[in-house]
């Protein structure tokens, strides 16, 4: 059989993936979005390259991501047909969409490259240039460690203040990005129960966790801590189902699991939401009891059933999210902008809800509730039905790369979930998301683009 790629191609692929993993690198870094779209113009262009030169590499990818070309021209038809606000639509739709559809070009080629496994022993460069990619899901939980050592150092506080602002500028940067490299370690961790030397092997990936949920405590990101915690703990609880794993692995797991159950107690203690978590949710919930949702800098914080005053990130949450499920339902079809359709809309539903400082236009802190405000339950749909169908194939998947097919059933939960939970409608996050939706639906090609290059022969 023919080689699949030319030199020149090899090449090519090289600078995709060195591309993304620069942006990996930079994306939740603020102040970097000259050099970002320096990174996206170098791997989008090299990616069309790619492609071009290869048509059963194009038609394998455009198969495998067809919910994301979906997706893309819904979000082209809703400027057209659907929208309320037509000029601060067509900023999104030429900003930050186009950003994510180049960053989807991106992880389509990038997904075909590893699925092929083009970079071969062989060929220094791409062994390169695969290593950089695989290492860059690491890189943020790297740089957020750096910099706390050095604010330790000058500040000499174990915990200096509003740290969690000084690396990312945010929270939602640090749940998503070290998140990616918290699943980096659990696959990490599933493949290394599995080799001969585990005790040895299994020690970079618990590293990677550990100091992971450190990161999530220490910035104080509930969210995120739950999210990899219970995604910890439920795929350790799948495994000691597993008939694949030995019984002294299991027995392992097993006390591995108390030291977990111990971290989540003590971050549950310390963090005093926690406590009063079912009361404050339940007072979110009962929009029609209360005002404070609606007008949050002027009417008093709420008291919930133990007549204690709620924690306002929990209930704003909640009382915002039953909100938006009731917009939802009166316009299914989304009002058009990512940023501040749960305002607009608000404002429509209720009279009372604050409109008087444009500063303080407010997201329901949920990207998925924000996303099917903005584009309606069809752009929703699309995404969903990636994630159903990526997961489908690779999980009956045996070609293609190990580690990133796990990587890709593993994300699933763990973007589900972070994404319902955290306020995400705005800047790279959607570029994140897409950009990894295409890795994994190009990455399930494999099979595909032999069957179509043995037909072409």
């Amino acid at each position: 059989m023919k080689s699949i790629f030319t030199k020149n191609k090899e090449f090519i692929a090289g600078i995709v993936l060195i591309s993304g993993a620069g942006l990996l690198f930079i994306w939740p870094l603020p102040g970097t979005i000259a050099l970002r779209n320096l990174l996206l113009l170098t791997g989008g262009l090299s990616s069309i390259y790619f492609f071009s030169r290869d048509r059963v590499a194009l038609r394998a990818a455009v198969t495998a991501n067809f919910p994301l070309i979906l997706f893309f021209f819904w979000v082209v038809a809703h400027y057209f047909f659907l929208s309320n606000q037509k000029e601060m639509q067509w900023k999104e739709l030429t900003g930050f969409w186009l950003r994510s559809a180049i960053s989807t070009i991106m992880g389509a080629c990038i997904g075909i490259i590893l699925s092929t496994q083009l970079l071969r022993k062989d060929k220094k460069i791409h062994i390169d240039s695969t290593s950089i990619f695989n290492a860059s899901i690491y890189t943020s939980l790297a740089i957020y460690l750096v910099r706390y050592l050095y604010e330790l150092a000058i500040s000499k506080e174990p915990v200096p203040h509003d740290f969690y602002m000084i690396p990312f500028g945010g929270k939602p940067q640090i749940v998503i990005f070290i998140g990616i490299a918290f699943v980096g370690g659990l696959t990490n961790l599933l493949l290394a129960l599995k080799t001969p030397d585990w005790k040895k092997n299994i020690v970079f990936p618990a590293l990677v966790m550990g100091l992971s949920l450190f990161s999530f405590q220490l910035s104080n990101t509930k969210n995120g801590f739950l999210v990899s915690l219970s995604l910890l703990i439920g795929t350790l609880a799948l495994t000691l189902k597993s008939r694949y794993y030995a019984p002294k692995i299991k027995s392992a797991i097993l006390i591995a699991s108390v030291p977990l159950m111990i971290i989540g107690g003590i971050h549950i203690q310390k963090n005093t939401a926690w406590h009063t978590a079912y009361a404050d949710i339940k007072t979110g919930v009962a929009i029609s009891e209360q005002t404070y949702w609606k007008d949050w800098l002027r009417d008093p914080l709420p008291r919930n059933e133990n007549d204690q005053l709620v924690n306002q990130s929990t209930y704003l949450r909640v009382a915002w999210l039953t909100a938006a499920l009731q917009i939802i339902g009166d316009h299914p079809w989304g009002y058009g902008l990512m940023s501040y359709s749960f305002t607009y809309l608000a404002q429509e539903k209720w009279s009372d809800f604050y409109t008087k400082d444009k500063n303080h236009m407010v997201a329901t802190h949920s990207g998925w509730i924000d996303l099917t405000l903005g584009l309606g339950i069809p752009a929703t749909a699309f995404l969903f039905f990636s994630f159903f169908i990526n997961t489908k194939k690779a999980l009956k998947q045996e070609n293609g790369t190990i580690f990133w097919n796990k990587y890709s059933i593993l994300m699933t939960p763990f973007f589900l979930l972070s994404f319902l939970t955290v306020e995400v409608s705005y800047d790279i996050f959607y570029e994140v998301l897409l950009f990894f939706l295409a890795i994994f639906g190009s990455l399930q090609s494999c099979t595909t683009l032999q069957t179509n290059r043995a037909n072409s022969e």
